[in-house]
Formats: structure tokens, C-alpha cells, sequence
């Protein structure tokens, strides 16, 4: 018998009624040849015409290649799509409909072989063949596109492509071959829809390329019935599909926004401008002027969007009275427009560079603003979350100092209408409030970086203190490499030798140095010059601040906020035996699935451990985790009572309700142990760790105040340990305890000690 091959791909196949085609699309899964293992994922949406029986026959044929999910119940095409999407556990995933095929034996290594050669490409995609009847409504759209309809002297001139080469075409899907990174989907453009391959495009290229190879291995089959042929239901789809294409785009663009830094963020915006003028040519043709009210409701923005367009057809309305059809449509011809192209650019291009002038300026000349020194802002990380020492400590400086004005600014509509809800002070950084709020404010309080929490677009400038709370002591390196940071892709968050003079500088970067300062200075992080950072302990300073070049006046001693909740409780007795998993976040995807993979496989004797002992486990998973587990993971715990996934986004304020916790490398390993309870630290990777995620800035093991283990065998063995001796390890735990959070300035009063401080620094009585 010869050894199973590891999946690498797994590929998504969802079908519906498709008895006549999906035999072909199955041969052609069967038929590929690879060096790898790989498995086809066919979601099967309840299909009543003898779909369900082929798919069943090639699942029992075939069972190590073909998986049949079958639906009891229609559920929709998209609904479908991206369950089986959120099914996918591999390095790679494929796609192809049930209704299309691949016409290459070597498709899948060929794909596979590229992208294992080529990191920075997030999807590979090829040349597909058109077949369908000329008389399809869209034949002549798609028989232009070069990545659809192949044609030899037609071979596409960028074969590399980013974001804003395909925001308006995209290869077919059954070309796709995506690096899979489990990204949360959004929750929205999972349902309600029936567009399911452009987010998953969009969402999982981010900062990535996407490269065509110039060879045709698959099929789109497109029949000639359907919504496309008829001219009542082709308006009315045309109209539903800008819809769609506005929740989209919407989302997407947010999405850009918080986790790519608004790369090719007007390439989207384009887009998304064509389809309001799109919709509201739409509109007007098909006289349905109660289309544009609901727009108002479903999407504001774009509903303004597509108000002001409709003056631009008035003037095209104008121009055909005026001029006749012909001479209006040559003066609105795209040739025309094409030549017109570039110097359109040139005009956006300036446009962009006059708006980044006009930040620019802000940061220097709002610092000529008088600051009011009781004043004091905080966000959250990305200027979205309300979480962590910040949230904390606002909270305390609410209820305990009313002399200090303490705003909470955000982005997040949820985190604006929480806090308004609870009457504390709170505005969006983009209202006229928050910005006037935010040029006043003398402190500026986070827990990550200035550069990803404040910006000069939204108010802050050079007047501003900035305070740094971090958000936890841990063994992953912080420390530069050169001038810049592992671990973080906030833009600007470098040292800044290169801006800041010093002591060896000569006479020459004495003089350039304070211009550069003065041109990067509003788009760096300038730890160099922070107000303060909270200094919980020396292994903090030695292993953070040092390395960071805080000024030594600026670290502060004093614990971290978050924890007032343990320091609360420590004594307090907790009835239900409670375990956390909770992991730290992995930069690399196959490390963090593999995380993922293991702990749904040894489920049952975890659950056997559980009830043994009366206890129940939760597993956390990183905030920051951003790649989709989720369902996955819900989906295996469901038949498991005493296993559950943490949903609390505020671990802090339950943390002491904890019996026991592993982790791994989390700063949370050294928080619990306030408390004085077991940790396990579960390192299954720790041999790689340093080689594939980031370095240690200190002895791993040696920093460790419990069981090291490797794998769930072992920290099952810990875990029943700990339950029976609760105090092993004690000595150890009371001594690397102190050594990170040393008593003199670790308790209970956290935020009041760094109250007085910072009013100490600002001179406030």
C-alpha cells in the first residue's frame, strides 16, 4: 500500500441541479496528477435531480479524493459557497462550479509548484475557455477578456498583477488557486447575496500579486436560459447585482482600510463610483426612482454618492437635446476617454499629494493650537477596538478623577454607540467633535502604536504628549533589527536615527537631520520622544524601552491597568473548575492551522480529561487572529459540552475566574500568575518558533513558571497534575512573578499610581 500524501489543496466545488455536468467536473478532479495530496470538498445544496447520486458514487469510489456534503435543504448558492469555503483547512484551495471543468491533468502541480516558489503571490490563476451559445447576452463581454476567451496574440502584457489590476475583471473562478489563509470573511457578504468569488478574490490578495499563467486548463460552461435572456429579469438582475456589488465593495474597502493601511483604497473607491453611476443610470432608464430611497437606507454613502451623479446625467441628458445622440456619444466615447486617461490620473495623482500636503500641514500648524493639560484622549487598536490598559484605564479616570476630561475616540460605529449608551464620553474621529477634541487634547493614551491608533488626518499633531501603555510583557522579540521592528506592520513604527540627531553625528547631519524631522516627523512613531510608557517591571525596560530608545524619564513604574480585576479577586473562591486555552497569535498561516488542526484531533481525550475531573475548557484564540477557524472549530466542540470557544473580547475582566491556563508565548501566561494559579505553557512549536515566527528577547524556559509541554499528551498529563497539586511549582511561580511585576508597583492601585504621575509630569493638581 503506498503512503497517503499530506493535503496541500483542498478544493471547493459547490453544485446544485447540475446532473448533466458534474460528472466532467469530477473526471476532471479524478484525473489530476500531483506530488501532493489533495481532496475536493463538493457541497452538495440539496440537490433533487439525481446530482446527489453521482456526487454519492464518486465519494464512495474515490473516497480519499472525493468528499460529498450534502445539504438537506436548499440553503443558496452563496450560503453554500462559503460554508465549504470555511471547511478548508489546507495550505492551498482550488475552485471550480459544478458546472465547469478543467481540461489539464497537471493543473493542480503546476499552480502548486508556482506558488511554492513564489511568496509574494497569493493566488495563481490561468487562461479559461468560454463555451457557451452566441447568443448569450453576455458571449461578445466575456469573449473580450484575455483571461477568459484565449487567444494566442492576445496574451496579457502583466502576467503580476496587485489589487487595482483586477478591481474591475477577475479570472474565472475555476482558474482560481488561492495561498489559503483562512481571513475572516465578514459576516455580511456571507449571506443575502449570490456573488461569492470577488470577495474571496479582493479579501484574500491584500498586499499580495496575483499572477496568470498563459495556458487555458479549465472550462466556464454558460447555457442560454437563465435571468441573462430576458430583458425584464436581466434589468432587474443588472440592478440587484449593483447591489451586491455595493455591499462588496463597501466592505471591502473598510476591510482595506483596517488591515492593508488603504492600499489600493481608490482603485476600490473607483469601482465603487462606477457602479453608484452604474446604478443610477439604471435607475433613470427603467424609471425606478424608488430604488434611489431605498439606497438611502441599505447604503448612506453610496446613496449620496449616487444622488450627486444624477446631475452628471442631467448634463448628459443636456448634451443629447443639445447636440443629438451621435455627437453626445462621440464626445462620451471611451476611445476618447482613453486618451483622456492619463492626464485624468495626473489630476487624482496631484490630487493625493495636495491631500497628504494638507495632513501634512495639519500635524505643525494645529500644534499652535493652546492644549488644555486636563485633557485626555484614548483609542483603541486600529482606532476600532475598546479593549486592554486603555480601556481601563479610561474607565478609571472616568469614575475616579473628574478634574480629567477623559474621550474615547474611535472609527467603530459599535464601540461610538456602546459608550454613548453608557453616557461616557465618547466621539468618532472623523466628526468635527472628535478632530476639535483631539487638537486640544494634551495626553494622547494607547496601548499599541501611535501610527495605528492616531493620525494627523484625524487631529493629532505635534502639540500632543503620547502615552503608551502596551498591552503586556511576553517573550517574543520587540527588539530592532537595525532601525526597524519585527513583529508589526504599522507603517512608521521605526526608530527614527535617521531623523533624530545624535551625539556622533557631524556637522553635516546636524544641519539635514532637522529638515528630515521635519518632513517625516507627522508620519512616524517617534518612540524617541514619548511622554511616557508604562514600565511594569525591569524585564519591560530591558526588553522594550531600552531597545526602543524611550527616554528614561519617560518610563514609567507602574503596573498595568487591565489587571485591577485579579488583584480584585485573588482571594476570591471560584466554584466551576474553568481551564482557557489561549494561544498567542502565529504570523505564519500553516503554523496556526496546524494549531487549529491539532486540537480538534485530540478532542476526545481532552473531553475525556474534562470530565474526569468536573471541568470545563475555553478556547481563546488571539484577538488580532484574523484568518477564520471559527466555524471550524464550533462545527468539531458541538457534540463536546465541557469544551467551549471563548467569545468574551475582554479576557481581563474574567481572567481570575480561570482554575488553570495554557498558553504559549501570550504576555497572559504572566498576568495569571497574579493569582498564583497553575500555567501551562504549551510550545508545541518551540524548536521552529524563533526560525519561522520571531526571536525570543529572553531565555524561553528559564521564563517559565510551570509545565513546558509539546503535545496535547503532555499537557493533558500537566492539567491533571495541576488539578491534584494546584501549588506545584509555587516558589517558581512567586519568583518570576516578582521578577516581571515586582510588588513595589504592581497592585491594585495600578491606575491611580499612573494617574498621579502623568499629573505629576503635566503639572495638574
Amino acid at each position: 500500500m503506498s503512503e497517503k500524501k499530506e493535503i496541500k489543496v483542498q478544493v471547493v466545488c459547490v453544485t446544485y441541479n447540475q446532473k448533466e455536468y458534474i460528472k466532467e467536473a469530477l473526471d476532471s478532479f479524478i484525473m489530476q496528477k500531483t506530488n501532493f495530496g489533495y481532496e475536493v470538498l463538493v457541497g452538495d445544496d440539496g440537490s433533487t435531480d439525481g446530482t446527489s447520486e453521482i456526487v454519492a458514487e464518486y465519494a464512495k469510489k474515490y473516497p480519499d479524493i472525493i468528499k460529498h456534503i450534502k445539504r438537506s435543504s436548499n440553503i443558496g448558492a452563496l450560503e453554500n459557497f462559503m460554508d465549504i469555503c470555511d471547511r478548508v483547512t489546507s495550505k492551498y484551495a482550488a475552485f471550480c462550479d459544478g458546472d465547469d471543468f478543467w481540461t489539464n491533468e497537471n493543473k493542480l502541480q503546476k499552480q502548486y509548484d508556482f506558488m511554492e516558489s513564489n511568496n509574494d503571490v497569493n493566488i495563481c490563476a490561468h487562461k479559461t475557455k468560454i463555451q457557451a451559445d452566441k447568443e448569450w447576452s453576455l458571449y461578445d463581454y466575456y469573449a473580450k477578456q484575455d483571461f477568459i476567451q484565449p487567444n494566442e496574440d492576445n496574451i496579457p502584457s502583466k502576467n503580476r498583477l496587485i489589487l487595482s489590476d483586477i478591481v474591475y475583471e477577475w479570472p474565472h473562478t475555476s482558474s482560481l488557486f488561492i495561498r489559503w489563509n483562512n481571513i475572516e470573511i465578514p459576516a455580511n457578504l456571507k449571506t443575502d447575496g449570490f456573488i461569492g468569488d470577488m470577495p474571496m478574490i479582493f479579501l484574500h490578495m491584500g498586499q499580495g500579486h496575483l499572477y496568470i499563467l498563459n495556458e487555458v486548463m479549465s472550462v466556464y460552461r454558460r447555457g442560454v436560459s437563465g435571468v441573462f435572456n430576458n430583458k425584464t429579469s436581466m434589468d432587474d438582475h443588472f440592478l440587484n447585482t449593483r447591489l451586491e456589488y455595493f455591499k462588496i465593495l463597501t466592505t471591502c474597502i473598510d476591510y482595506y482600510i483596517k488591515h492593508y493601511d488603504s492600499f489600493c483604497i481608490n482603485k476600490l473607491q473607483g469601482r465603487l463610483w462606477t457602479e453608484a453611476k452604474n446604478y443610477a443610470n439604471a435607475i433613470i432608464e427603467n424609471d425606478r426612482w424608488d430604488l434611489l430611497t431605498s439606497l438611502e437606507k441599505q447604503y448612506p454613502e453610496v446613496y449620496q454618492m449616487t444622488k450627486n451623479l444624477f446631475y452628471g446625467f442631467n448634463i448628459r441628458l443636456n448634451q443629447v437635446n443639445i447636440l443629438g445622440k451621435e455627437n453626445a456619444d462621440l464626445l462620451n466615447n471611451g476611445k476618447i476617454l482613453k486618451i483622456l486617461n492619463p492626464f485624468i490620473s495626473l489630476i487624482r495623482n496631484i490630487k493625493n499629494i495636495v491631500f497628504k500636503i494638507f495632513r501634512f500641514s495639519l500635524y505643525w500648524w494645529l500644534a499652535l493650537i493652546p492644549k488644555k493639560k486636563n485633557l485626555w484622549v484614548f483609542s483603541g487598536f486600529s482606532k476600532t477596538s475598546y479593549m486592554d490598559n486603555t480601556q481601563y484605564f479610561y474607565e478609571y479616570i472616568i469614575k475616579n478623577h473628574p478634574e480629567i476630561k477623559a474621550v474615547w475616540l474611535t472609527m467603530d460605529d459599535k464601540v461610538f454607540e456602546q459608550l454613548n449608551e453608557e453616557k461616557m464620553p465618547c466621539y468618532k474621529m472623523n466628526s468635527f467633535a472628535g478632530f476639535w477634541t483631539m487638537v486640544r487634547a494634551k495626553l494622547a493614551v494607547s496601548d499599541h502604536f501611535k501610527m495605528s491608533d492616531y493620525t494627523p488626518r484625524y487631529g493629532f499633531n505635534a502639540g500632543t504628549k503620547f502615552v503608551n501603555l502596551w498591552h503586556g510583557v511576553g517573550p517574543k522579540s520587540m527588539i530592532p533589527i537595525g532601525d526597524e521592528l519585527p513583529n508589526t506592520t504599522v507603517p512608521g513604527a521605526r526608530l527614527s536615527s535617521d531623523i533624530l540627531i545624535n551625539n556622533d553625528d557631524g556637522i553635516i547631519n546636524k544641519i539635514i537631520k532637522p529638515v528630515k524631522y521635519f518632513f517625516k516627523a507627522p508620519f512616524r512613531e517617534l518612540f524617541e520622544e514619548y511622554y511616557g510608557m508604562v514600565c511594569p517591571g525591569q524585564p519591560f525596560r530591558d526588553i522594550v524601552a531600552n531597545p526602543w530608545k524611550i527616554p528614561e524619564n519617560a518610563q514609567l513604574a507602574c503596573g498595568y491597568p487591565r489587571n485591577i480585576n485579579m488583584y480584585e479577586n485573588i482571594e476570591k473562591k471560584v466554584t466551576e473548575y474553568k481551564i482557557l486555552y489561549a494561544p498567542t497569535y502565529r504570523w505564519k498561516p500553516e503554523t496556526e492551522q496546524f494549531m487549529v488542526k491539532d486540537f480538534i484531533k485530540n478532542l476526545d481525550k481532552i473531553n475525556n480529561l474534562l470530565e474526569k475531573i468536573d471541568a470545563v475548557m475555553y478556547l481563546r484564540l488571539h484577538p488580532h487572529t484574523w484568518r477564520n477557524y471559527t466555524s471550524r472549530i464550533k462545527n468539531a466542540i458541538a457534540v463536546y459540552p465541557r469544551i467551549e470557544v471563548s467569545d468574551e473580547k475582554d479576557i481581563y475582566a474574567s481572567l481570575y475566574e480561570y482554575s488553570q491556563i495554557i498558553t504559549d508565548y501570550s504576555s497572559i501566561g504572566y498576568d495569571f500568575l497574579i493569582t498564583q494559579k497553575p500555567v501551562i505553557y504549551f510550545a508545541f512549536d518551540l524548536d521552529t518558533f524563533e526560525k519561522e515566527e520571531t526571536t525570543f528577547n529572553m531565555p524561553y524556559k528559564e521564563n517559565c513558571a510551570g509545565d513546558v509541554t509539546k503535545t496535547w499528551e503532555e499537557t493533558i498529563f500537566s492539567i491533571e497534575e495541576n488539578y491534584n497539586n494546584p501549588d506545584r511549582h509555587q516558589k517558581l511561580k512567586s519568583k518570576i512573578l516578582e521578577k516581571f511585576f515586582p510588588s513595589e508597583y504592581n497592585n491594585i492601585n495600578n491606575s491611580e499610581r499612573l494617574t498621579g504621575i502623568l499629573k505629576t509630569k503635566l503639572k495638574i493638581k
